[in-house]
């Protein structure tokens, strides 16, 4: 017979969850960061201090004959950018009927739960940080990770965090980090008869000014669309030896390099070649700075959450790209 459940008191939920992080401030790092849809997988993870180099450290060979001194190659010499950390805040209301849905899924989870350290390992404070942070979190992988813009005029994670093709447009125009001919921008915008020639373009790149990057494990990321537009163009070019539906795993002739729809890139034309090591997502390595505020209100909750972060690359010189942001 189904079990009953009463509807449970949230009325200590504020001062819980906000005492949970003071206590335990690493938390909010660690719950954004599985929000982040497949961060993990996506980025290179780190904590940071401002100014601190950003290191890829499979891009630089420093073998050299060996002798008595110690000669340190050093990150500026080696073209390493620094890291410029971002203040991000996040205010959100819950209505008070999601968050009595969050404290019955508690409830459901933990009643029959016999292993009394499990459910106090999992107090319902931890339960709602986790649900309304992962959530927030996805947003800001979509929005933010690639297409973001800091703007304090704006609401929502693309105005709360520069994103990756930001930082893509200065590495050429201003910091000149990324050598000019590592852009190859398509004359046209892409379509079903254009894209395959132009993710070729890009690889033909790599080949013809930076070989050795070949060497390492690349993505080649893109939007969804696009991808579906480089498959169908390349079915009609080669009908014979393409199959009806077929979707390819890795540019023609470049096994090395896989292919990765990339949500942050999603309604963006950009094509970008760079190993997975070079991009970064970084946060404040002092985990004291992060914050959350709760307040009751009367048909809900309003929460603030304060964090400090970055989204990046860490070498130009590994990166090829077709100029769209």
């Amino acid at each position: 017979m189904p079990q009953n459940y009463s509807t449970p008191d949230v009325s200590s939920l504020p001062q819980d969850v906000m005492r949970l992080v003071e206590e335990n401030p690493r938390l909010i790092t660690d719950i954004v960061q599985l929000g982040f849809e497949s961060l993990q997988n996506d980025f290179t993870v780190s904590y940071l201090q401002d100014e601190s180099y950003l290191y890829s450290l499979t891009a630089f060979d420093v073998a050299r004959v060996a002798d008595d001194d110690f000669k340190p190659q050093k990150a500026s010499a080696l073209g390493l950018r620094k890291a410029k950390l971002q203040d991000v805040d996040y205010d959100f209301f819950i209505p008070r009927s999601q968050v009595i849905s969050i404290a019955l899924s508690h409830v459901r989870k933990f009643t029959d739960v016999t292993d009394l350290n499990a459910a106090l390992d999992n107090p319902l404070a931890l339960m709602f940080l986790q649900e309304v942070l992962k959530a927030q979190g996805s947003f800001m992988r979509q929005n933010g990770s690639f297409k973001g813009s800091r703007n304090a005029a704006g609401i929502g994670a693309g105005s709360a965090i520069d994103g990756i093709l930001k930082k893509f447009s200065a590495g050429v125009a201003t910091d000149e980090d990324i050598p000019e001919e590592h852009v190859v921008t398509p004359a046209a915008a892409l379509d079903d008869e254009n894209t395959y020639d132009h993710v070729q373009d890009l690889c033909d790149a790599v080949v013809k000014y930076k070989e050795d990057l070949l060497d390492y494990p690349l993505e080649f990321r893109l939007s969804k669309a696009t991808k579906q537009k480089y498959d169908r163009n390349r079915r009609a070019k080669f009908p014979q030896h393409v199959k009806p539906g077929e979707e390819a795993t890795s540019p023609d002739e470049y096994s090395g390099i896989k292919f990765v729809t990339d949500p942050g890139l999603a309604n963006k034309e950009t094509t970008l070649i760079t190993p997975k090591t070079n991009l970064i997502f970084g946060m404040d390595s002092n985990i004291g700075v992060n914050k959350i505020t709760v307040k009751d209100d009367m048909k809900g909750l309003k929460v603030n959450v304060f964090f400090r972060g970055l989204f990046d690359y860490a070498y130009g010189n590994f990166v090829f790209h077709n100029g769209k942001y």
